[in-house]
């Protein structure tokens, strides 16, 4: 899972960048920057979006500073400096560079330490990095079996959440990708100012079509039946005889509901209101965070950049 839909020259490129910064234990790459999607064109170029894992997120910020302080204004060295782990992971617990130039491609890289990665996935301690990993990704490298099994984790219990969420009159294969997609962007304040392309669900999902078949495909434990066409069957049985293996939040979340094909409205609301709650307090943190991170100018000329591409589609 997770390989094989980047072109080998960017995968290449990144193991290039990679070499020349901090070790790590897992490059995840995510967005249309690092996987195409078949229906945007070759002339658009866009950033490459990389989720980093490390042992321990201050040491590998401070090797970063050491070896790259062009990365860094007077400002953002002093944030740094004086930053506490607490201070770095508020928010959410990843720290992004952005607008990282190397060999005319632009890259974004989030670090965040292992521990983490694996709470925000197994406990929902932050759901900002699980959002992102729902979608379609590539896992550049790996030296940690615990961060793998973690990713197919991620991919099993969103595919229970958004098979409970389907409304019972409808269970069709692209409804549920669409679902899927959804829930990164429940209370994003970027698609709320239209700095996001209104139809940006849609387009992931009709551009990376087969790769979400396929990742979801592979944790499908007997979730759901495919008939002849798109269309099939949810083994409520088997969700509920698997339910103890999601987050504790969400079990005590839908412990009152049945969990069958009646309860699909109630369970949806419930759902889309706890994305919703987690997405508002941690995306304002992260905004501010970022400002301290990366710098005034350069959170301006991603945030108008956000904002013109986001305009420009709705025109």
């Amino acid at each position: 899972m997770f390989q094989g839909r980047m072109p080998v020259e960017k995968r290449n490129l990144i193991l290039e960048y990679e070499n020349c910064h901090p070790t790590v234990l897992a490059t995840i790459a995510y967005g249309s920057g690092a996987i195409p999607q078949q229906n945007s064109s070759c002339k658009d170029k866009k950033q490459i979006d990389l989720i980093e894992v490390v042992d321990d997120l201050e040491e590998t910020i401070v090797e970063h500073m050491i070896q790259h302080p062009e990365n860094f204004t007077p400002s953002t060295l002093r944030f740094f400096r004086n930053a506490s782990l607490k201070q770095l992971e508020r928010g959410a617990p990843i720290v992004y560079f952005t607008n990282d130039s190397f060999q005319g491609e632009t890259i974004k890289r989030g670090f965040i330490s292992k521990q983490q990665f694996l709470k925000s996935i197994y406990e929902n301690k932050s759901l900002f990095v699980p959002f992102r990993l729902q979608k379609v990704v590539e896992l550049v490298q790996c030296r940690d079996d615990e961060i793998y099994r973690a990713l197919v984790y991620e991919h099993q219990k969103t595919l229970m959440e958004a098979l409970l969420m389907l409304p019972k009159e409808k269970h069709n294969l692209y409804d549920l990708m669409m679902r899927i997609c959804s829930f990164s962007y429940l209370g994003d304040l970027r698609m709320k100012l239209h700095c996001e392309d209104p139809n940006k669900i849609k387009n992931i999902v009709d551009g990376q079509l087969e790769y979400f078949y396929q990742d979801y495909e592979e944790v499908n434990y007997n979730y759901y039946q495919r008939g002849m066409s798109s269309s099939f069957g949810v083994n409520y049985e088997q969700i509920q005889k698997d339910f103890s293996i999601l987050p504790l939040d969400i079990q005590k979340l839908l412990e009152s509901y049945t969990l069958d094909e009646n309860s699909s409205l109630e369970v949806t609301e419930a759902l889309e209101q706890y994305f919703i709650a987690a997405s508002k307090k941690e995306n304002l943190k992260q905004i501010w965070k970022g400002i301290q991170t990366v710098g005034v100018q350069k959170a301006l000329v991603y945030g108008l950049r956000k904002a013109k591409k986001g305009m420009t589609k709705k025109s």
